[in-house]
């Protein structure tokens, strides 16, 4: 989505979701972010509802089985699976101990769908069915602005129809609606107000529209590259100087051109079957950390 609010409630989304302003909005519902099963201490996972406009966005379509559509099904990504020890087929059971509002719960699903987990997630995802969220209404009740409980609350990811300045269709969104948030100058202690903000993936737009933060991006970038370029020009000009002045004390005592162009060979050689192999794994295993 361009713009997501977070921990709101289903008043807000339904009053929300009917702007025009809207292209597609997808509805998220937190069942619990605390989940009690052996092995998902070492891998995170949260339970939801996701309908199929969130799935879409979130890329949790299974591409095993399908959607959860009865109360006891349920979806899930493989690496969340294989923490549980379920194999990754259709039709298994997965059995979830599950705390909400503080009390513990533990349901027998049965897997309808799966799909491979990102390799850049770090976070997994049960999905359950619109008949189970329905069902259990009365244990997921929004309270989050009194005890911070995520069970219950309600995320919304929306797209709107227009790609132009992304921030003002959501503060004309939250306008149109009777909504505030903090960079519309509202504060928690309104009644109205809401988390919301502009995906980062979308806020290019915005730069592009700021032609003195643009500029001061470009002037820093350029710095970086000439500062880097002075630095590393400087070393190599010193080792330079100084192999000028070590082969022309090596001519002064007699040494032949072709022995100093043997020298410097060996020396080339010597240098680049230490530094070749320990700068390529070095720049390995750096380059896998970063990602």
């Amino acid at each position: 989505g361009q713009a997501v609010l977070n921990y709101i409630s289903d008043e807000v989304y339904n009053d929300i979701a009917g702007c025009p302003l809207i292209d597609r909005i997808a509805y998220t519902k937190a069942v619990s972010y605390r989940l009690k099963n052996p092995g998902l201490e070492r891998w995170r996972s949260d339970l939801w509802y996701m309908d199929d406009t969130a799935l879409e966005f979130a890329r949790y379509t299974p591409t095993t089985g399908h959607r959860p559509e009865a109360e006891n099904e349920i979806i899930a990504d493989t690496k969340t699976l294989d923490a549980l020890g379920v194999p990754a087929q259709v039709g298994e059971t997965v059995s979830l101990t599950y705390e909400v509002k503080g009390k513990s719960y533990t349901t027998d699903f049965t897997l309808c769908g799966f799909w491979e987990t990102d390799n850049l997630s770090n976070i997994g995802r049960l999905i359950v069915s619109k008949a189970f969220v329905d069902t259990h209404s009365d244990i997921l009740t929004y309270t989050y602005p009194i005890d911070n409980d995520y069970s219950g609350i309600v995320t919304a990811y929306v797209m709107f129809r227009g790609t132009d300045d992304i921030e003002a269709q959501l503060h004309q969104l939250l306008s149109e609606t009777g909504y505030i948030c903090d960079t519309m100058g509202g504060s928690k202690e309104d009644g109205n107000y809401v988390i919301a903000r502009v995906s980062p993936a979308y806020q290019s737009g915005a730069l592009m529209g700021n032609p003195a933060m643009l500029i001061s991006g470009l002037v820093g970038v350029a710095l970086i590259v000439v500062t880097g370029y002075l630095i590393i020009y400087n070393i190599f000009q010193i080792s330079v100087i100084q192999d000028i002045q070590s082969y022309g004390q090596l001519k002064t005592l007699g040494t032949t051109k072709r022995q100093i162009k043997r020298l410097i060979n060996r020396q080339a050689l010597r240098l680049s079957l230490v530094g070749i192999p320990i700068g390529l794994l070095v720049g390995f295993f750096i380059g896998r950390a970063l990602v």
